[in-house]
C-alpha cells in the first residue's frame, strides 16, 4: 500500500475501513464510470495528482 500514489474506490456502496488509505488521496467513483470509461478515469486522475 505504501507504493501507491492515489486509491480509487469504485463502488456503489459506502466502503468502510479509510481509514488504511490515510495519507492517500482517495478517488471515489460509481462503478459504471470504470466499466464505461477507465481510460478517461485514469488520464483525469494522472493529470490531477501527476503520475
Amino acid at each position: 500500500m505504501d507504493e501507491a500514489d492515489v486509491v480509487i474506490v469504485a463502488a456503489n456502496i459506502k466502503v468502510n475501513g479509510r481509514e488504511r488509505f490515510i495519507g492517500k488521496p482517495i478517488v471515489d467513483v460509481p462503478t459504471n464510470v470504470v466499466i464505461k470509461s477507465p481510460k478517461g478515469l485514469i488520464n483525469k486522475i494522472v493529470k490531477t495528482y501527476g503520475g
